[in-house]
């Protein structure tokens, strides 16, 4: 690649930036494109990213990762940035382990499983990677960024206070402040408090409709988020399926922490299956699957007169003499 090139590169994404995407178009064109081969084709796939235009920024990442020099960590590092920026961090994942185990010194590489394992809430992981980032190259801002942004998944003073020295030392060495601000707490908060909500005091068929509707939710949320990611529902969980099944064989360590989750996990499914038939047998009818308010007997309408005697001296549980045999006279 030329290194004027290289100039008209940070150009076009610097125009993306401002929204003028036509002119980013113009100057990413198709000559650029076959002059430069699949650094060409990730650059155009980021401008289709930044448009949101998620199936053709996909179809430009799979032409350039199919057409790439062995062993050259660029194109998969650039396709693993623009497949963050359309959300599929499972892919990006990938791609970055991939260039890991071909180079660990690559801190480019660290730094995209980081933010990979960052968007997927697996915390552990991105610290570890970007502490291996900031190792690599201590003065790269980038590195810096990655860890703060890590550690900002940690609720703990000590990672908080961690985060604060990061974050100054990332400004310190160029960093925008936009790239080292916080995320929003409340999306993660808010589903687990309604949660909390509806098992403590809500009614169990309305606990069950509840988290129904919670899991249909996240259902349709994570189908739309793999159509806006230029993939579908069934390419997504392939992406899933091929990445798991890389990390458990790469790693016995990771399979056998798999194993423990499933096992305690396991236990659940028949609670969760029978949990409310327990429950609606708690008033001595099992087997009758109906909501608490359902099975709720109506207040008894009695009269402020005393019971009524049948002959015989037998006092009647109702306030009328209805209750006495037929024929047998009543008294007050």
């Amino acid at each position: 690649m030329a290194q004027d090139d290289a100039v008209t590169a940070d150009r076009v994404f610097g125009l993306c930036e401002r929204g003028r995407f036509e002119m980013a178009h113009s100057l990413v064109d198709d000559a650029f494109v076959a002059r430069n081969g699949s650094f060409g084709y990730l650059v155009r796939a980021r401008v289709f990213a930044y448009e949101q235009r998620a199936d053709r920024a996909r179809e430009a990442v799979d032409w350039a990762l199919a057409h790439a020099e062995p062993g050259d960590p660029d194109p998969p590092l650039l396709a693993g940035l623009v497949l963050l920026m359309l959300g599929d961090a499972h892919a990006a994942l990938g791609l970055g382990r991939r260039v890991v185990a071909a180079d660990p010194r690559e801190w480019r590489a660290q730094v995209l499983v980081a933010d990979s394992c960052r968007m997927l809430s697996r915390r552990p992981e991105a610290v570890a990677a970007a502490r291996r980032a900031v190792l690599i190259a201590p003065r790269e801002a980038e590195a810096q960024v990655a860890l703060a942004r890590a550690l900002d998944l940690s609720f703990r003073p000590a990672a908080r206070a961690e985060r604060r020295t990061v974050a100054a030392r990332a400004l310190d060495l160029g960093a925008s402040p936009g790239d080292v601000a916080g995320r929003r707490r409340w999306p993660r908060v808010v589903p687990a408090l309604l949660v909390a909500v509806l098992v403590l005091f809500a009614d169990p068929w309305v606990l069950a409709g509840g988290m129904a509707v919670l899991t249909v939710l996240a259902g349709a949320l994570w189908l739309l988020q793999a159509r806006r990611s230029g993939s579908t529902g069934r390419g997504r969980l392939q992406t899933v399926r091929a990445l798991a099944r890389a990390e458990l064989n790469g790693d016995p360590a990771r399979a056998r922490a798999a194993a423990l989750t499933a096992g305690a996990w396991l236990p659940v499914l028949p609670f969760a299956a029978t949990g409310l038939a327990a429950a609606s047998a708690a008033d001595g009818t099992p087997g009758r699957f109906r909501p608490s308010w359902a099975s709720r007997r109506p207040p008894s309408r009695c009269c402020s007169r005393p019971p009524a005697r049948c002959a015989g001296g037998t006092a009647t549980p109702s306030c009328s003499a209805t209750s006495c045999p037929a024929g047998t006279p009543s008294s007050n």
